[in-house]
């Protein structure tokens, strides 16, 4: 399946890169762009990932308003969504484009409906963060 029309889907290349590689679909920037602006905000963060709070931080480091929801449609939302697993404690951060989730995961970057992702991984959407208009 291709990606929903006007995003370049970016596949994560390091453990902990999910954020970047989400982001970097969302903001419609390549991942050195916002891996640079990551690394002035968390030098670690090719081992340890982004924190909710240091992701904001990035964004706006790149001039992206964004912000964060706590409650969305995901058949309407569009942004980098933050994925809890039930049986593992675990995060994971994933692109959601109306109803549809870009794991960054898999290069190829997977492609899935929100509920097949979400019972397939044992998990559910936790937190959207959506750009700003």
């Amino acid at each position: 399946m291709k990606a929903p029309a006007g995003y370049n889907v970016v596949a994560k290349r390091g453990e902990a890169d999910c954020a970047i590689a989400a982001m970097a679909t969302i903001f419609r920037l390549s991942f050195e762009e916002v891996l640079v602006a990551a690394v002035k905000i968390s030098p670690t963060v090719w081992r340890t990932g982004l924190s909710c709070n240091e992701m904001l931080k990035v964004a706006k480091r790149l001039k992206v308003k964004a912000t964060w929801a706590t409650q969305f449609d995901p058949s309407a939302a569009v942004g980098v969504l933050c994925i809890s697993y039930n049986d593992v404690p675990r995060e994971h951060c994933v692109v959601l484009v109306d109803g549809w989730v870009l794991d960054p995961e898999c290069d190829p970057v997977q492609l899935w409906r929100y509920a097949d992702y979400c019972a397939v991984q044992k998990a559910y959407g936790t937190f959207l963060m959506q750009v700003a208009e």
